[in-house]
């Protein structure tokens, strides 16, 4: 007899847990027992994930993006977020080219909670989007946003640089990572409609 198990309690609870874990989707999917396609409609709705934390004004933060592929080798996307220093959290994220627009969306994001210096690298897009007295690039500048970026490429499997493992598309891609950055605020996020 056929048993349904994604009305499960302990399926959900394995669920919210899994995004610190770096599963593909077939992994999470094989070891829940449950179909590939229940699994990505749930990581789906994580795009409606967004910080609810309140950040300090006067913090300092670094702005910086990390290369990836969608589908194939041919498909760059760059994933753009801010990262507050002292607090350890995410701000913003845009998940697409590395265009200023692009840019955009997060520095604004960044420059609502009042910062006291943004630290970006030497990429050219960023002088025309912070003031100067406020911002601070250079090689080594945004060094604590470069070791998360090791951080999402240890725990999300689709950001690892093997062929294997790219995300099909851009929206399952910016779903997981939200998942990853904001999912401990909401851990039921997928049982929502």
């Amino acid at each position: 007899m056929y048993h349904y198990l994604a009305y499960e309690s302990r399926i959900h609870e394995q669920f919210s847990r899994f995004f610190n874990m770096g599963s593909g989707v077939r992994r999470m999917a094989g070891f829940l027992g449950i179909s590939i396609n229940t699994l990505q409609k749930w990581i789906g709705k994580a795009k409606y994930l967004s910080p609810v934390i309140v950040l300090p004004v006067n913090g300092e933060y670094d702005v910086d993006e990390i290369q990836t592929y969608t589908g194939t080798r041919m498909n760059k996307i760059w994933i753009t977020y801010g990262w507050h220093i002292s607090r350890h959290e995410a701000i913003g994220l845009q998940v697409g080219g590395r265009s200023s627009q692009d840019l955009k969306v997060v520095v604004d994001e960044v420059l609502r909670n009042a910062p006291k210096t943004i630290n970006t690298d030497n990429y050219s897009g960023y002088p025309c989007l912070i003031a100067k007295n406020i911002h601070r690039k250079g090689k080594r500048k945004a060094n604590h946003i470069e070791r998360n970026h090791r951080n999402l490429r240890k725990d999300i499997a689709c950001l690892i640089r093997e062929t294997m493992c790219f995300s099909k598309r851009p929206e399952m891609l910016e779903a997981r990572i939200r998942w990853y950055f904001w999912g401990k605020t909401d851990p039921y996020f997928f049982l929502k409609k």
